[in-house]
């Protein structure tokens, strides 16, 4: 993204010092989809007895339980074939991985999975810290699995039971985490009142320390104000294996020598660790129109 005003640039300038401008790659390589991702997923057809199964689930996401921070899929081969594969994750668990003959189910609300036999498990395995997703320790064991797995007729939804050893976990990707409102209201107000350690605070884990982020800020000289910070519509909800939620904002700034300028910001937020956190903001505008303050 290249900003095509200073007055862009300071938008962005409260996520530049954390490496968070524009798709963010976490430490383990994953980075966030762009605003388009969060386009509804086209439904596949109700599971039926000649349905390609195959092609079919190649549709659905990963699932994620956001109380757990448990994450899966399932792939199926045509008909449970011996190419399908199932991956879990959960912290403090591990990642446990299948492959093998599934047995296939239609149900009257969807399909239904499950499979007893070999996997391996990486015990060590460990979330990544913004995105959730398993960071291998390449300790991998072999282990007996048993899971049962549901997907509804839409493929937006997944429960799934897990048997391994003395473990047996469940997780659904049923329900939502708590509103995002608080967080961008509470951003909102960081902005205008310059409050960057709340920003830093309110923003997906930095290799850079709270008093650092601050310091960065302020190295930057005067960065005029913002007047006005207000959510433009509601908050969007998606989910590709972790809960994102998206604002764009209607942001007004003066700049230090008294030019107003009013653009749209697109924000991103991601829930990690039990919180909504900062994840990206982008610009929305398609060509700012600066204005001078009176």
């Amino acid at each position: 993204m290249k900003p095509r005003s200073r007055f862009v640039g300071a938008i962005v300038i409260l996520v530049l010092a954390s490496g968070c401008v524009g798709a963010v790659p976490s430490s383990s390589g994953v980075t966030e989809p762009s605003a388009s991702a969060s386009t509804p997923m086209t439904a596949p057809p109700t599971p039926s007895a000649s349905l390609d199964l195959a092609a079919t689930l190649k549709q659905f996401k990963t699932f994620s339980d956001w109380q757990t921070a448990a994450r899966w899929d399932v792939f199926l081969g045509a008909n449970g074939a011996a190419e399908s594969s199932f991956h879990f994750f959960e912290p403090g668990f591990g990642e446990a991985q299948a492959t093998g003959s599934f047995v296939v189910d239609s149900t009257g609300s969807g399909t239904a999975v499950s499979f007893d036999g070999p996997a391996t498990l990486d015990s060590g395995a460990t979330a990544d810290p913004v995105f959730g997703a398993p960071v291998s320790s390449a300790s991998n064991a072999p282990a007996s699995l048993r899971f049962s797995l549901t997907l509804d007729a839409a493929g937006t939804n997944s429960q799934v039971e897990i048997w391994l050893g003395s473990s047996d976990l469940t997780a659904s990707s049923l329900g939502n985490p708590p509103a995002a409102d608080s967080i961008v209201a509470s951003y909102c107000a960081a902005l205008i009142n310059g409050d960057w350690g709340t920003v830093y605070d309110l923003t997906i884990p930095s290799k850079l320390t709270r008093e650092q982020f601050i310091a960065q800020i302020a190295s930057r000289g005067d960065p005029g104000t913002f007047v006005s910070v207000v959510p433009v519509g509601s908050v969007s909800y998606s989910a590709q294996g972790y809960p994102m939620a998206r604002v764009t904002l209607s942001v007004t700034y003066r700049s230090p020598a008294g030019a107003t300028q009013t653009a749209s910001t697109l924000a991103g937020f991601v829930w990690t660790s039990g919180a909504w956190r900062l994840l990206s903001t982008q610009d929305a505008t398609a060509s700012p129109t600066p204005s001078l303050a009176t």
